[in-house]
Protein backbone atom coordinates (compact mmCIF):
# COMPACT_ATOMS: atom_id res chain seq x y z
CA UNK A 1 0.00 0.00 0.00
CA UNK A 2 1.61 3.42 -1.23
CA UNK A 3 0.61 5.67 1.66
CA UNK A 4 -0.03 10.30 0.78
CA UNK A 5 3.83 10.29 1.38
CA UNK A 6 4.79 7.32 -1.24
CA UNK A 7 5.60 5.03 0.99
CA UNK A 8 5.13 1.31 0.91
CA UNK A 9 4.24 -0.41 3.49
CA UNK A 10 4.13 -4.58 3.89
CA UNK A 11 3.43 -7.05 6.87
CA UNK A 12 5.61 -9.78 7.12
CA UNK A 13 4.30 -13.10 9.09
CA UNK A 14 6.75 -16.38 7.95
CA UNK A 15 10.15 -16.33 6.19
CA UNK A 16 10.56 -12.58 5.43
CA UNK A 17 10.42 -11.40 9.41
CA UNK A 18 14.27 -10.83 10.68
CA UNK A 19 16.10 -13.96 11.51
CA UNK A 20 14.54 -16.47 8.92
CA UNK A 21 15.63 -17.32 5.98
CA UNK A 22 14.13 -14.75 3.14
CA UNK A 23 14.96 -11.97 5.55
CA UNK A 24 17.76 -11.25 2.89
CA UNK A 25 15.35 -10.06 0.41
CA UNK A 26 13.97 -7.15 2.09
CA UNK A 27 17.73 -6.80 3.57
CA UNK A 28 19.17 -6.04 0.57
CA UNK A 29 16.69 -3.16 -1.03
CA UNK A 30 15.87 -0.26 0.53
CA UNK A 31 13.72 -1.12 3.64
CA UNK A 32 12.64 0.65 6.88
CA UNK A 33 11.98 -1.31 9.90
CA UNK A 34 8.64 -0.07 11.22
CA UNK A 35 8.28 -2.79 13.97
CA UNK A 36 6.01 -5.62 15.47
CA UNK A 37 2.38 -5.74 14.78
CA UNK A 38 -0.60 -7.36 14.65
CA UNK A 39 -3.77 -7.87 12.35
CA UNK A 40 -7.04 -9.04 12.87
CA UNK A 41 -8.72 -10.43 9.88
CA UNK A 42 -10.95 -13.45 8.75
CA UNK A 43 -7.64 -15.22 8.26
CA UNK A 44 -5.88 -18.28 9.87
CA UNK A 45 -2.27 -19.06 9.73
CA UNK A 46 -0.99 -22.84 8.86
CA UNK A 47 2.28 -24.72 7.69
CA UNK A 48 2.39 -25.18 4.59
CA UNK A 49 5.71 -27.38 5.90
CA UNK A 50 9.35 -24.87 5.71
CA UNK A 51 7.06 -21.95 5.25
CA UNK A 52 3.67 -20.33 6.75
CA UNK A 53 0.66 -19.18 4.99
CA UNK A 54 -2.27 -16.88 5.98
CA UNK A 55 -5.49 -18.35 4.34
CA UNK A 56 -8.73 -16.94 4.75
CA UNK A 57 -11.43 -18.00 7.66
CA UNK A 58 -14.78 -17.86 7.09
CA UNK A 59 -15.65 -18.18 10.37
CA UNK A 60 -13.74 -16.26 13.06
CA UNK A 61 -11.60 -13.66 13.24
CA UNK A 62 -8.05 -14.25 14.45
CA UNK A 63 -4.95 -12.35 15.08
CA UNK A 64 -1.72 -12.34 12.85
CA UNK A 65 1.35 -11.21 14.55
CA UNK A 66 4.50 -10.26 12.07
CA UNK A 67 6.99 -7.26 11.25
CA UNK A 68 6.01 -3.59 9.01
CA UNK A 69 8.41 -2.89 6.90
CA UNK A 70 8.49 0.45 4.48
CA UNK A 71 10.03 -0.80 1.18
CA UNK A 72 10.86 0.60 -2.43
CA UNK A 73 9.06 -0.61 -5.29
CA UNK A 74 12.00 -2.70 -6.43
CA UNK A 75 12.00 -4.46 -2.81
CA UNK A 76 7.72 -5.43 -3.57
CA UNK A 77 8.61 -6.68 -6.89
CA UNK A 78 11.24 -9.34 -5.55
CA UNK A 79 8.72 -10.41 -2.58
CA UNK A 80 6.01 -10.49 -5.05
CA UNK A 81 7.92 -12.72 -6.87
CA UNK A 82 9.25 -14.68 -4.19
CA UNK A 83 5.75 -15.23 -2.71
CA UNK A 84 4.40 -16.23 -6.60
CA UNK A 85 2.18 -13.59 -6.38
CA UNK A 86 -0.71 -13.90 -7.95
CA UNK A 87 -0.83 -17.53 -7.97
CA UNK A 88 0.41 -18.61 -5.65
CA UNK A 89 -0.07 -16.09 -2.78
CA UNK A 90 -2.11 -12.84 -3.80
CA UNK A 91 -1.15 -9.87 -2.21
CA UNK A 92 -3.80 -7.77 -0.12
CA UNK A 93 -4.06 -5.17 1.70
CA UNK A 94 -4.95 -4.99 5.57
CA UNK A 95 -4.94 -3.01 8.37
CA UNK A 96 -2.36 -3.19 11.72
CA UNK A 97 -4.56 -3.28 15.14
CA UNK A 98 -2.67 -0.15 17.03
CA UNK A 99 -1.25 -0.62 20.39
CA UNK A 100 -0.67 1.89 23.14
CA UNK A 101 -0.03 5.06 21.20
CA UNK A 102 0.89 3.43 17.62
CA UNK A 103 -1.22 4.22 15.15
CA UNK A 104 -3.01 1.75 12.60
CA UNK A 105 -1.03 1.16 9.67
CA UNK A 106 -2.93 0.21 6.07
CA UNK A 107 0.10 -2.79 4.85
CA UNK A 108 0.23 -5.29 2.28
CA UNK A 109 0.37 -8.65 3.00
CA UNK A 110 0.45 -12.03 1.21
CA UNK A 111 -2.76 -14.56 1.58
CA UNK A 112 -2.65 -17.82 -0.16
CA UNK A 113 -4.76 -18.78 -3.14
CA UNK A 114 -7.72 -20.49 -2.74
CA UNK A 115 -6.55 -23.36 -4.86
CA UNK A 116 -2.87 -23.23 -3.07
CA UNK A 117 -5.07 -23.59 0.68
CA UNK A 118 -6.06 -27.04 -0.38
CA UNK A 119 -1.72 -28.15 0.54
CA UNK A 120 -1.72 -26.59 3.91
CA UNK A 121 -1.22 -28.53 7.40
CA UNK A 122 -2.54 -27.58 11.10
CA UNK A 123 -3.58 -23.90 11.76
CA UNK A 124 -0.59 -22.14 13.68
CA UNK A 125 -2.26 -20.44 17.31
CA UNK A 126 -1.24 -18.19 18.33
CA UNK A 127 -0.50 -17.23 14.75
CA UNK A 128 3.24 -16.25 15.38
CA UNK A 129 5.66 -18.44 13.11
CA UNK A 130 8.50 -18.90 14.64
CA UNK A 131 9.02 -17.26 17.07
CA UNK A 132 11.80 -15.83 18.55
CA UNK A 133 11.89 -15.86 22.99
CA UNK A 134 11.69 -11.67 22.41
CA UNK A 135 8.62 -12.16 19.64
CA UNK A 136 6.92 -14.91 22.38
CA UNK A 137 7.15 -12.43 25.25
CA UNK A 138 5.74 -9.56 22.12
CA UNK A 139 2.84 -11.51 21.80
CA UNK A 140 2.28 -13.47 25.41
CA UNK A 141 2.20 -9.58 26.29
CA UNK A 142 -0.08 -8.28 23.59
CA UNK A 143 -2.87 -11.50 24.31
CA UNK A 144 -2.51 -10.40 27.77
CA UNK A 145 -3.59 -7.13 26.92
CA UNK A 146 -6.20 -7.93 24.95
CA UNK A 147 -7.75 -10.18 27.32
CA UNK A 148 -8.06 -7.56 30.14
CA UNK A 149 -9.77 -5.35 27.31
Amino acid sequence: MVDITGKIRVFVYGSHKKGHPLHDLIKRGKSEYVGRRMIHDRLAMTSMGAFPALIDHEKETRHVYGEVYVVDHETLAALDMAEGHPNFYKRRKLWTVPKGNEKALRVWTYILTPEAASYTEDTIEPAVWRPTNEEKEWVDEHERQLAQG
